[in-house]
């Protein structure tokens, strides 16, 4: 078995430090495919395995910065879905697996994932007319793992800037949420995309995002799907913290309104939103937010019982 798993991760750095390095490229989609299955072969064992994770730092001798940096290099340069699908679900499977720990810091401290992401992400879209099924799951990972470091603040910071005009995290989601005439962009993908939002440092919001998240929830189609049930409820639990957020008592104290994402929200919005909650949950109760989908029961109920949370 650990003969297997050294010749994975040897396939896996000859496809790294190919693509990574524009030499040796594979040409066709059939090598594309390949390569990509070889990944997620990798990625599949070592999350499952502690011993994989030793075998591949100590035996192998794999390098993490080159390792880490080349997973970010293929995301962003990789035409077919699948690849890049499979490179990022690598760095997906570095974040959540205690064996590679090594690998994960070297990705926050010396990587720069937080650009790297965005990049990624910004190619994604500007590509959407063409996507894959592959292209879809690489978006959606994507955006996992954009939520996963929005919830540490240094490279949450960092997300809420970006080399890249129009590109920050928030200009991201907004994008995503907003997105009425890409057919690509399903409701799978914004509910990917509400999820990051949910988690923002609300500190990391400023006037017109305010804006966006409660013109979003005052604005519900009238043919609701089960994740947009799932996407509503997400902007409630985001608009819910607004309403509860004190901000920084020392410059309340001093009478500085505008260092609270929540006085923002209380003084402008409180009224808007309370009366779009109560307006959707008679809608929803009222059966006019309608859908013959069966398992759209359960997540509408959530939806209510959020709205009802939110009143009270």
């Amino acid at each position: 078995r650990s003969f297997i798993l050294l010749s994975l991760i040897r396939d896996v750095k000859q496809i790294d430090d190919g693509r990574a390095g524009q030499k040796n490229v594979r040409q066709n989609e059939h090598d594309d495919e390949h390569a990509a299955r070889i990944m997620m072969c990798l990625n599949g064992i070592l999350s499952g395995s502690p011993l994989a994770c030793d075998v591949m730092i100590e035996r192998a001798e794999v390098n993490a910065n080159t390792y880490v940096t080349n997973l970010l290099k293929i995301s962003k340069n990789a035409e077919k879905g699948l690849l890049v699908s499979a490179a990022v679900d690598g760095l997906l499977t570095i974040t959540n697996t205690p064996g590679l720990k090594k690998f994960k810091a070297t990705m926050e401290n010396e990587c720069d994932v937080a650009t790297g992401l965005q990049a990624i992400i910004k190619n994604l879209i500007n590509n959407s007319k063409n996507w894959s099924a592959s292209d879809r799951a690489a978006m959606k990972r994507s955006l996992n793992l954009m939520m996963y470091y929005s919830q540490i603040p240094e490279i949450s910071e960092q997300l809420n800037n970006s080399d890249f005009e129009g590109y920050n995290r928030e200009e991201i989601v907004f994008r995503i949420l907003n997105n009425s005439d890409d057919a690509s962009i399903t409701d799978e993908i914004k509910l990917a995309a509400a999820q990051v939002l949910r988690v923002i440092r609300l500190s990391e919001l400023d006037k017109g995002e305010i804006r966006e998240v409660v013109s979003m929830l005052s604005s519900v189609p009238s043919l609701v799907s089960s994740p947009t049930y799932d996407i509503l409820t997400n902007l409630l639990y985001l608009i819910f913290k607004m309403a509860m957020d004190k901000g920084d008592e020392k410059s309340q104290s001093a009478g500085d309104s505008s260092s609270s994402c929540g006085a923002t929200f209380r003084d402008i919005y409180a009224t808007e939103v309370v009366a779009a909650v109560f307006g959707n949950l008679a809608r929803a109760t009222e059966g006019d937010l309608a859908n013959t989908e069966q398992e759209v029961e359960p997540r509408k109920r959530k939806f209510e019982l959020a709205c009802v949370k939110f009143l009270d």
